[in-house]
């Protein structure tokens, strides 16, 4: 924990030093989030133009999404009630936020669900190579939204690497029981 306190000081001692700064930093902890999905939705319609493919890619992130978000990260905050930093350090949060269980974080187990999900799509215009760099870029993007949920002060650093780990393992789950049956259409 000592880690993880440590480096959410690093991480948060950049909020107020810059108006611009907090600004890029309010942006990717919110509404960044919408810009994501809506992202990842355009990028299943155009690669895949039969009905039936759109249909399982959606909803095998779907499924790793309600995994994710909606079992595991909900089961731990029931669990295990671990305070936001501006309410275990009280101060004040550079974006409303109500103070609930920080761990893990919501916004981490969503982003990095749909990232990893990426790992396993395929189509016949797309190598498995460039499925992987576009999941990384959106790993990227989970990533910057999770340092910036934490500049702003409303997660610790620990909440994001569990909402990713959640992600990962919510995406094996799905993949097992949902295995890909439709070809390489």
């Amino acid at each position: 924990m000592a880690l993880d306190q440590s480096l959410f000081s690093l991480i948060h001692s950049l909020a107020g030093t810059s108006k611009i700064l907090d600004w890029i930093g309010i942006f990717l902890a919110s509404g960044f989030t919408y810009i994501v999905i809506g992202v990842f939705v355009i990028l299943v319609l155009r690669l895949y133009k039969d009905t039936r493919h759109r249909f399982y890619h959606f909803a095998f992130t779907a499924f790793a999404v309600l995994l994710s978000r909606g079992f595991f990260a909900e089961l731990l905050y029931f669990l295990w009630s671990r305070s936001r930093p501006f309410a275990a350090l009280r101060f004040t949060s550079l974006i409303a936020h109500p103070d609930s269980p920080a761990f893990p974080s919501g916004h981490a187990a969503l982003l990095f669900a749909i990232a990893f999900s990426l790992f396993f799509f395929r189509n016949h215009h797309w190598s498995a190579k460039q499925f992987r760099t576009l999941a990384c870029i959106f790993i990227f993007a989970a990533l910057l939204n999770g340092v910036a949920r934490v500049f702003v002060g409303v997660h610790w650093p620990l909440d994001i690497a569990g909402g990713a780990l959640f992600a990962f393992i919510s995406v094996l789950i799905v993949r097992r029981f949902m295995p890909f049956t439709l070809g390489e259409k």
